[in-house]
């Protein structure tokens, strides 16, 4: 999976706008920190496919794989994450849901 890491992710720290204190994002080179986003988003729809996450709980899952709180303010990243969340073949769509 050849998508490039959101630029704000590459930042060794970004700022918590709520408390304005910096929070640690990576420990990484920026070549593990890419690699690393490419693994979670490529690891993502098995994640989404077996728990039929939706797009709250994947983007969870994401944060905690990262080990940051964070990424929805990057737009870069938002839309990377959602284009693979999107693309999974077992979301649940609500609105066909039945009950039998």
């Amino acid at each position: 999976m050849g998508v490039e890491i959101p630029p704000d992710l590459c930042n060794d720290t970004i700022m918590n706008k709520a408390n304005d204190m910096a929070t640690k994002i990576f420990s990484l080179t920026p070549s593990e920190q890419q690699a690393k986003w490419n693994d979670i988003m490529g690891q993502m729809c098995a994640y989404v496919d077996d728990t039929n996450a939706d797009v709250d709980m994947a983007y969870d899952w994401v944060c905690e794989m990262l080990n940051i709180s964070s990424f929805v303010d990057n737009e870069t990243a938002w839309n990377s994450f959602y284009d693979v969340w999107e693309s999974c073949d077992n979301r649940n769509d609500l609105n066909t849901f039945q009950i039998v």
